[in-house]
């Protein structure tokens, strides 16, 4: 069991599916409170009743769509109304697994699904965070996790978008936390990479 998370507030985008499933569980088991944020309310519900049942924590579902910022914000808002503060956000929603993708070649690849894969993968990114960061800054404490890919490393044939995706999501990350360590003293953020998570390996 990670030690210090009891009582913190976590968010997990893409928490009603996969590994952000296993985040929730994670955090609950920790003694966290859990925020299921996904775009599936219904999968969304059932982690938050899973994390409730089995872990005897608190948790809330909240329907978001990372690619729509006042869905973001209306997420924030949702934590914060419920849990009185935001601890720790994970970026986890993408396409990926759970929303299909093409995974053919540069020539095959829609210019719409580029540009949703851009939006969900890493304009969300931009919204979740803009919609935690002034809670975070009022708390002069929180965490957040932006989950990339191993994939970034060495590319991976067949999903360029997706990959350009993920490698965005380090340069955001790195410069987001140079950004806001002038305004917020405590305030950590990390870029995981999928080495370390097995994420789009």
């Amino acid at each position: 069991m990670i030690e210090g998370l009891k009582e913190k507030v976590a968010i997990v985008t893409g928490g009603g599916h996969g590994i952000g499933r296993a985040y929730c569980h994670g955090f609950a088991e920790a003694g966290a409170k859990v925020v299921v944020a996904d775009i599936d309310a219904p999968a969304a519900e059932k982690v938050a009743g899973e994390v409730i049942k089995q872990f005897d924590a608190k948790a809330l579902a909240a329907k978001v769509d990372v690619a729509g910022e006042q869905s973001t914000k209306d997420m924030a808002k949702l934590a914060l109304d419920k849990f009185g503060q935001i601890d720790i956000l994970i970026n986890n929603a993408a396409i990926f697994a759970t929303i299909p993708m093409n995974r053919g070649g540069i020539d095959s690849i829609d210019p719409a699904e580029w540009d949703r894969m851009m939006a969900v993968n890493l304009k969300g990114l931009f919204f979740c965070c803009r919609a935690v960061l002034p809670t975070m800054r009022r708390q002069k404490s929180g965490k957040i996790i932006n989950i990339s890919s191993g994939t970034v490393l060495n590319g991976s044939a067949g999903r360029i978008h997706y990959v350009t995706s993920k490698a965005g999501v380090i340069g955001f990350t790195r410069t987001l936390a140079r950004e806001d360590q002038r305004q917020c003293d405590r305030s950590r953020f990390d870029s995981f990479r999928g080495q370390s998570i097995r994420r789009g390996s």
